[in-house]
């Protein structure tokens, strides 16, 4: 179980296309909020890589939009005020209940449905945006990047845990073999 589980990290910080241990570093800022997921949190971390991945956010960014989902009150909120300020029909009762990777994607889904522009938002607008709680360059990035398959890839890259573990263990070979022959 445990080399299944470095395995899926090592894929994970694969996926994240970064420096070797990124995904334990994500894993470990958002433990409390990954543990919720009980027996999925394994593959629920695997589908925020690939989010992470498609949006180029940190896992802890897309955390601090989606949680605003997880009470009725607190989603009936921020749907209401990205809904009046982007013309957008998210859904609270959509939300709530949901896991964080699938409110990303309906997020994504509502924000693209819109049409609205962030880009070319009026500064009183991203004022309303901000107030709200969530940074606007956070919805560009995820009403930009195509989330409708996440689930899928995040099994892929699960799959290919125990080869990327594989090629972990050789890089480690290759820079201990000289460290060996020096004792």
């Amino acid at each position: 179980a445990l080399t299944d589980s470095l395995g899926d990290l090592a894929a994970i910080d694969k996926k994240l296309g970064s420096l070797r241990g990124t995904a334990l570093k994500e894993l470990s800022a958002n433990m409390q909020r990954l543990n919720q997921y009980g027996p999925r949190s394994k593959q629920v971390l695997a589908e925020l890589a690939v989010v992470a991945e498609k949006t180029g956010l940190s896992m802890g960014k897309i955390l601090d939009v989606t949680s605003q989902f997880d009470t009725f009150e607190g989603a009936a909120g921020l749907a209401q005020k990205l809904n009046v300020a982007l013309g957008t029909s998210i859904s609270s009762l959509e939300l709530v209940g949901k896991t964080d990777v699938e409110r990303a994607q309906i997020i994504s889904k509502r924000l693209k449905e819109s049409g609205a522009d962030l880009n070319n938002i009026s500064p009183q607008l991203a004022r309303v945006i901000e107030a709200a709680g969530v940074d606007l360059s956070t919805l560009r990035r995820m009403a930009n990047a195509d989330l409708s398959q996440i689930q899928q890839e995040a099994v892929d890259m699960s799959k290919d845990h125990t080869k990327v573990l594989a090629e972990a263990a050789a890089e480690s070979k290759d820079v201990l073999d000289p460290l060996a022959q020096i004792s």
